[in-house]
């Protein structure tokens, strides 16, 4: 087996965190509407962490080149892994009335994740960000 098919089986067996995707995201939406916040402190306690914690996982590489890539929880895990989606709402709504669409648990390996699937179909996850000493 070549040495790039093995990394990209790493890959495909591995989650992928976003970071700054994750903060951008939240930064945004919050100063679309403040009650937004209600929302990422739902997730964070969820989650046991406070907000700037909080990343975006990014689509696992087996489905990146999959037109439907994003609108299914699976794409966001390793290929074939078990994973436990529980619905927590149909439609999460802040105090305002800002949507966030279908609001899911996940979990994967013991770990818990938290989904949201807007209208159009498109699911976004958030975890917990394990900080490395050197960041």
């Amino acid at each position: 087996m070549k040495s790039n098919e093995i990394q990209n089986q790493d890959m495909q067996r591995s989650l992928c965190y976003d970071y700054q995707l994750g903060q951008d995201c939240i930064a945004t939406t919050m100063s679309a509407d403040k009650t937004a916040k209600e929302y990422y402190d739902y997730i964070a306690r969820t989650l046991g962490c406070e907000i700037p914690e909080l990343a975006n996982l990014l689509p696992n590489e087996a489905f990146v080149h999959d037109a439907n890539c994003g609108c299914r929880v699976e794409d966001f895990f390793p290929v074939g892994s078990h994973i436990e989606v529980t619905v927590i709402t149909t439609d999460f709504t802040t105090s305002s009335g800002f949507s966030f669409g279908e609001v899911l648990q996940v979990v994967y390996n013991g770990e818990k994740f938290i989904a949201d699937r807007k209208a159009g179909g498109r699911c976004g996850v958030f975890g917990k960000y394990e900080f490395n000493e050197s960041e």
